[in-house]
């Protein structure tokens, strides 16, 4: 796992599994724990590869 991985990501989800990062194109993707609002249906993933975070209306 990347250097900048955060002790905060938990392991991927089936949505981060599926998904890229739209910075890098980096492959390994995580979750950020307690940032989903399922009222919203909004997650918000980061890469393991550039620490870059984005949200996704699910």
């Amino acid at each position: 796992m990347s250097e900048l991985l955060d002790h905060s990501v938990v392991p991927a989800s089936a949505l981060a599994r599926m998904s890229c990062c739209v910075a890098c194109g980096g492959p390994d993707v995580g979750d950020l724990p307690g940032d989903f609002d399922p009222q919203d249906w909004v997650a918000v993933l980061v890469c393991l590869t550039c620490d870059h975070r984005w949200s996704v209306s699910c």
